[in-house]
């Protein structure tokens, strides 16, 4: 009987308290949510992104933008003025050979004129002239070092130089019979020239904003 009664006191008795958990009834791990569990855990330990500069990125679309229109404008200049010149220029030759003109104290530019589309890029790199100035002086043009290049279709540059005023020779070396001619850089070539560096300068711009803007981004705010 002895036995007895302490099995069921013993069954009877009240579990053990514990002393961190006065409550046994309440489980803190169970009250808290697994996606608060999941954000305390590894929520600060995910750097939040800052925010793309899209105001910089639309600036970057607008400078590009106006870069290439300025672009296209300036070399469809250039290639009107080209045609204009070789339609009606100064003087002209066939190389190799010489021309004779009077010339006035401007800037006049050599070109040559292919027969065919393609090759005058290839044609005007062994072209040389040697042009003599009405005071006697000389000036050497090479098709193959010019500072800047000229081609439209079957014409190209061979190179320019400053004139003086009266009578003034051109004689031009080429490895095969072709056409040269001599005009002045009127005002619309040198805007369309003057274009072309702009539209390619502001294209360039826009770009770096562009990239800039989408992948540099602000710093994130502390909250």
């Amino acid at each position: 009987m002895v036995a007895g009664y302490n099995y069921i006191g013993a069954m009877a008795m009240p579990p053990p308290s514990n002393p961190f958990n006065p409550n046994p009834q309440f489980n803190p791990a169970a009250s808290i949510s697994p996606g608060t569990q999941f954000g305390t855990q590894f929520g600060a330990q995910q750097p939040t992104q800052g925010k793309r500069r899209w105001g910089i990125v639309i600036i970057g679309i607008v400078v590009a933008t106006i870069g290439l229109i300025t672009l296209v404008v300036g070399a469809l200049a250039g290639f009107v003025e080209q045609t204009r010149s070789a339609l009606d220029p100064e003087a002209e030759g066939r190389a190799p050979g010489s021309l004779t003109f009077d010339a006035k104290a401007e800037t006049y530019i050599v070109s040559v004129q292919s027969e065919r589309f393609g090759p005058s890029a290839r044609s005007v790199a062994n072209v040389d002239c040697t042009v003599t100035l009405a005071n006697g002086s000389t000036v050497e043009l090479d098709g193959g070092t010019q500072a800047i290049a000229e081609e439209s279709g079957n014409i190209a540059t061979v190179g320019s130089f400053d004139a003086v005023e009266g009578q003034t020779m051109i004689a031009c070396n080429a490895p095969d019979d072709i056409r040269f001619f001599v005009d002045d850089e009127s005002d619309v070539k040198r805007l369309g020239m003057i274009g072309v560096f702009v539209g390619v300068a502001l294209l360039a711009i826009g770009a770096a904003l562009i990239l800039f803007g989408v992948f540099v981004r602000k710093k994130p705010v502390s909250a």
